[in-house]
């Protein structure tokens, strides 16, 4: 097996395709340095954007290099199926090398990888991301932010350190910290990560691979005409079954990014902001490729607080408000009514109970629905637990309790609301 260290520098980040510099340590089972490579290329791009980056050649410099499609010759031969590639935070220069081969028509290699930031984590027993500076200040590790060579060579010693202190080799190191190997393959790069992490983001990870290699399962039809790059959200991909919608993708030659910035769509659940790249929300693809969607039916857990903590409705804000105005014409008003006050509910309510039936009740009592939690009065649950189960909720409550302490947002249970 050949043991790389790999990381590239990137001239601008809206051109994720633009590499300017690639460094690489050539190394073995043992983590030794056995050769450093440091190569520069032009990135086709009319200046830096790298935010506080200030690299020690200019724009005007790199024009008398090669363009990445010529000088990607050596990562080639280095990047095989027997290659074990480790980077730190890994998916961007994966992310960088695929926009580079889609850039310039460049077939993709395929190679294995191991990040060392989840390296680490694992050591501390903190799952979190931690800058390669910090762990270099650790382990004593000295070398120079972003020259790539450098960087590949502190990664490299940070990974070799760690096996040291748990005396074992990378293969021992693998196995002790249970890291699954990530893979990639057809322009996807298969999630590493370790299983001792906790169980939802080991099952988010097991998910995401298992739907991408589902997707590369798939048989193409030649004369399919679309040939638009998706990239849908993880969370999705872990929370609901989308293999009706894989299959309708790939027949119809659509790609599957694994980074939104070399799809030409992202896929959102909820609604998201911003153009580059257009974002879309998920029924609309489902629309897009005439598959049935049906959130309920999609989930992939039976376990509605999971739902609750992880998801908005599926319906926009504004469908939800047209919804209320029409329930609204078509209701009575009760002699007694008691004229509610702009009301909230809860995502289990709509998974339960359905909102037609809470919109009568408030229709009934002249009360007004709001689709924001902080523009209301009242926030109606399924239950405590409910509430309990949805941090973000918490979080939310408790910091409009602090904007607002005079009146703050009340609480009601689905029975306590009923008996109104």
């Amino acid at each position: 097996m050949k043991v790389i260290a790999l990381d590239f520098e990137c001239a601008n980040t809206f051109a994720y395709y633009s590499i300017c510099w690639t460094g690489i340590v050539v190394s073995n089972e043992n983590l030794e340095e056995k050769e450093i490579i440091s190569q520069k290329c032009n990135p086709t791009v009319g200046s830096f954007f790298a935010g506080k980056i200030n690299f020690p050649f200019t724009i005007k410099d790199l024009r008398k290099e090669k363009v990445f499609k010529c000088n990607h010759r050596f990562l080639t031969d280095l990047l095989t199926e027997d290659t074990l590639v480790i980077g730190h935070a890994i998916n961007n220069d994966i992310s960088m090398l695929i926009a580079a081969c889609l850039k310039f028509r460049i077939k993709m290699p395929t190679f294995n990888y191991i990040d060392s930031n989840v390296v680490y984590s694992v050591y501390k027993n903190e799952f979190k991301e931690t800058s390669l500076k910090t762990i270099a200040d650790e382990f004593g590790i000295e070398y120079v932010e972003h020259d790539p060579s450098e960087d590949a060579r502190a990664t490299l010693a940070a990974v070799r350190e760690i096996a040291k202190r748990e005396n074992t080799d990378l293969n021992g190191l693998i196995e002790k910290y249970g890291i699954v190997v990530g893979k990639v393959k057809n322009m996807h790069a298969y999630k590493t990560y370790s299983t001792k992490m906790n169980d939802k983001t080991v099952n988010k990870m097991q998910y995401v691979n298992s739907t991408l290699e589902y997707f590369d399962s798939i048989e193409r039809d030649e004369n399919a005409k679309c040939r638009q790059r998706f990239h849908i959200d993880d969370n999705i991909l872990a929370q609901f079954d989308t293999r009706p919608l894989m299959q309708a993708m790939a027949k119809n030659g659509a790609k599957l990014m694994d980074c939104a910035r070399n799809a030409q769509f992202d896929v959102k659940f909820g609604k998201a902001a911003g153009s580059q790249p257009r974002k879309k929300m998920l029924y609309e693809i489902y629309e897009q490729f005439g598959v049935e969607y049906n959130v309920y039916k999609m989930l992939r857990s039976d376990n509605v607080h999971e739902y609750i903590s992880g998801f908005f409705v599926g319906k926009r804000n504004s469908d939800l408000t047209k919804q209320f105005k029409e329930v609204l014409r078509s209701t009575v008003k009760k002699d007694n009514a008691l004229k509610l006050r702009r009301i909230c509910i809860s995502k289990g309510i709509e998974k339960l109970v359905g909102y037609d039936r809470v919109f009568r009740t408030i229709a009934e009592h002249n009360g007004k629905f709001s689709a924001y939690m902080d523009q209301a009065h009242y926030l109606i649950v399924l239950d405590k637990e409910e509430l309990e189960n949805d941090t973000y909720s918490c979080k939310k409550i408790e910091s409009l309790k602090k904007r607002d302490e005079e009146h703050p947002i009340k609480i009601l249970t689905y029975d306590e609301f009923e008996k109104i």
